[in-house]
């Protein structure tokens, strides 16, 4: 340690890790300034993305007899997509519908039921209520016609300021076709017949009709314009039960042609729909908690308001007694009747030819049809009343 040298090594072994290990806490750490040259770590992080909108959403409803009871173990489908479902003990189902599609065609079918095919518009999603009539044993099931190809119109809406409509429903009155415009107002929707009226609606109770729209063609697009909406009509008013009560969250279907709307009733039996165009409508009012639907046609001009108060009708069931020419029973026969508002019931007599029609409310019915045990056709000879009974001669 006498030579100069030797304190020069010494120093560097007692400096040189001290320096070794300022630079990797200060050079190298996670500490280090984004200014100072020299390599850093870095921890990755994978990017955020704001969710992007679903692709399919729920879409709920309740299934129920010409009584308004709820029908458990229903199947219900989506046509043109894989969701399908069974209905609960209280009638009530969920499936999965796609964003894209405004249609929404269900399904619905049930043992002993005729099959329906509803559709339910956008602005319906909490009203859907499906109404089941008992199917005739003898009754062919309905099978769906695919359309072929045919033409689209395509077509913008807008409001009274000439700016676009998010979200408003466009319908073809002649086939219930179903279009909702996209951020800058756009619709496409298909012509599925020679001559289509077009009726649109927003959420903020405007209203348009377009058409009529004729085209010969086989495909392709049909350029429909510019569509402002004016202030829409409006229907409302009260349903009550047969004893006066409020019908409490009742259903309501409003039909022009194919085209429907659907609302329910509140708590205290108030219903109203917006965004009416001017026409002739139906408006009915589903069967609700064992009372009787009724259905009435009303006008609707302009942006007017109609107000109406609607009372279901009670069910009056009916006795039959089903015989032949010379008063013999006819055992295990079939009855189809139905009363003036074209209520459809039927029944299936028992060994001596006595049956009972529910679902009717008037006091006298009409006979449509009456089939022997083999389901032949019998010819109805007379019909007449002995008391509370109603007596049937077929043969």
């Amino acid at each position: 340690m006498n030579r100069p040298s030797h304190w020069i090594i010494a120093l560097f072994a007692v400096i040189g890790p001290a320096l070794w290990i300022w630079g990797f806490t200060e050079g190298f750490g996670e500490g280090r300034d984004s200014a100072v040259a020299g390599p850093q770590r870095v921890r990755l992080m994978a990017p955020t993305t704001p969710p992007s909108d679903p692709v399919e959403i729920p879409l709920t409803g309740y299934v129920v007899d010409p009584l308004g009871m709820p029908i458990e173990g229903a199947f219900v489908r989506v046509l043109g997509h894989r969701s399908a479902g069974l209905t609960t003990s209280s009638g009530t189902f969920e499936v999965m519908v796609k964003v894209a599609d405004p249609g929404r065609r269900i399904e619905v079918s049930a043992r002993g039921f005729s099959t329906v095919v509803a559709r339910c518009a956008p602005t319906d999603l909490d009203h859907l209520v499906v109404r089941l009539r008992p199917a005739l044993p003898w009754e062919a099931p309905r099978e769906l016609s695919s359309p072929g190809l045919v033409p689209s119109g395509e077509g913008f809406i807008h409001d009274a300021d000439h700016r676009p409509l998010v979200g408003a429903v466009v319908a073809a009155i002649e086939t219930g076709d179903l279009a909702v415009t996209d951020d800058i107002g756009r619709f496409r929707i298909p012509l599925g017949a020679p001559s289509v009226h077009l009726a649109a609606w927003h959420a903020s109770g405007r209203a348009g009709e377009i058409g009529p729209v004729q085209s010969t063609q086989k495909g392709g697009l049909v350029s429909l314009g510019v569509t402002a909406l004016g202030p829409g009509a409006r229907i409302g008013g009260s349903i009550r039960m047969p004893d006066h009560a409020p019908a409490d969250r009742a259903a309501v279907v409003l039909r022009r042609g194919r085209l429907v709307r659907r609302t329910r009733a509140d708590e205290n039996g108030a219903f109203a729909v917006d965004g009416l165009v001017a026409g002739e409508y139906v408006l009915e009012v589903l069967p609700h908690r064992g009372a009787l639907g009724v259905r009435q046609s009303i006008r609707v001009d302009g942006s007017g308001q109609l107000e109406s108060e609607i009372q279901l009708a009670a069910e009056v069931p009916h006795q039959i007694r089903l015989v032949d020419a010379s008063h013999a029973p006819h055992a295990l026969g079939y009855v189809v009747a139905t009363d003036a508002d074209e209520r459809r019931s039927w029944a299936r007599a028992d060994e001596e030819g006595r049956a009972t029609l529910r679902g009717l409310a008037d006091r006298e019915v009409r006979v449509e049809e009456v089939r022997a045990a083999d389901h032949r056709v019998l010819t109805v000879r007379s019909v007449t009343r002995e008391g509370d009974v109603t007596v049937v001669v077929a043969d």
